[in-house]
């Protein structure tokens, strides 16, 4: 926790730092002062621990759910949604991963027997149709929960159009288990039928992964208006946190324009994240199927930048 992460903390909540100190005293039973948040703001003395987990965890009394979407394949969905996961983890935070993709890739990347959760019917396709509760089917991996899924998620997103309320299944499952938690992630599958839709109205945020090349970036602007559709009709409160360029690659020009297009386009609208840049230490650890954020040296700039991304947005609370 750096000084201007709480200076930003701070005045996004129109506290000048007299009353930051007070709020602090409040809920954390301390005796802060003006001077004391200077000197944490200006790098003179660290942020105290107690203070960086009060900000980290806000005043939320249940999860905040973020859905990974883009409705363009290959846009690192599942790798943004599982080392984001982790992240939190490691920030200490309790964290819940939802499998929403029929492909299941982070289901596997998780670390999750799934050939065990099917002979049981413990999938998510069970719970979105009605048949075990959300509870039933979470399985504790490598220091987060993840609720699993398998292909046949792709049959139930044709069947469940018939059914009564197809698009708020998801909300309603996660209805149970919201105050278990305090990060929910849900991944989504690169289109945007009625598994994403269930998704973003289930969701309090969104975070929007795109790899800033010419033919994947177009598509933002298609799922920006789903989200305002979103907003309309049924979740009025779901809330854009940015988008994120992932496999970054610094050296090559094209991803350099398109990265400054992206800026220009959505700077006075959308956030852009600082991106992910891509490395092959990343690459190697997809391939020998370990969690880049714990596989990773501290100093890997995947590890950075899902730390440091998990960090900014904990502040949104």
């Amino acid at each position: 926790m750096d000084g201007e992460l709480l200076k930003a903390y701070r005045r996004k909540r129109g506290l000048s730092q007299d009353g930051f100190a007070e709020m602090l005293n409040a809920k954390l039973g301390r005796a802060y002062d003006k001077a004391k948040v200077s000197r944490w703001e200006n790098a003179k003395e660290p942020v105290p621990d107690p203070v960086a987990d009060f900000m980290r965890r806000g005043t939320r009394t249940r999860a905040r759910i973020i859905a990974t979407a883009n409705q363009k394949g290959g846009q690192t969905k599942s790798s943004t949604a599982l080392n984001l996961a982790h992240a939190f983890a490691m920030m200490g935070k309790r964290v819940l991963l939802v499998d929403a993709d029929p492909q299941a890739s982070v289901t596997l990347a998780a670390g999750v027997d799934l050939e065990s959760c099917m002979a049981n019917g413990n999938v998510l396709g069970a719970v979105l149709d009605e048949k075990k509760s959300l509870r039933d089917i979470i399985v504790s991996v490598n220091g987060i929960d993840v609720a699993p899924t398998d292909i046949t998620l792709a049959e139930f997103e044709v069947s469940v159009l018939s059914k009564p309320g197809p698009e708020k299944r998801l909300a309603r499952a996660l209805s149970d288990v919201r105050q278990d938690y305090d990060e929910i992630i849900i991944d989504t599958p690169p289109h945007l039928g009625v598994l994403t839709r269930n998704a973003l109205v289930a969701a309090t945020d969104i975070l929007i992964p795109v790899v800033p090349a010419p033919l994947d970036v177009p598509g933002v602007p298609l799922l920006l208006r789903t989200i305002e559709q979103i907003r309309i009709y049924e979740n009025p409160d779901l809330n854009v946190l940015g988008i994120l360029p992932n496999r970054f690659e610094a050296n090559t020009s094209v991803q350099q324009a398109t990265l400054q297009q992206l800026l220009a386009t959505y700077a006075d609208s959308v956030r852009v994240f600082e991106p992910i840049r891509k490395t092959t230490a990343m690459d190697q650890a997809v391939y020998n199927g370990v969690i880049a954020v714990r596989a990773l040296p501290k100093d890997n700039p995947v590890v950075i930048g899902y730390l440091r991304l998990a960090e900014e947005i904990s502040h949104e609370a």
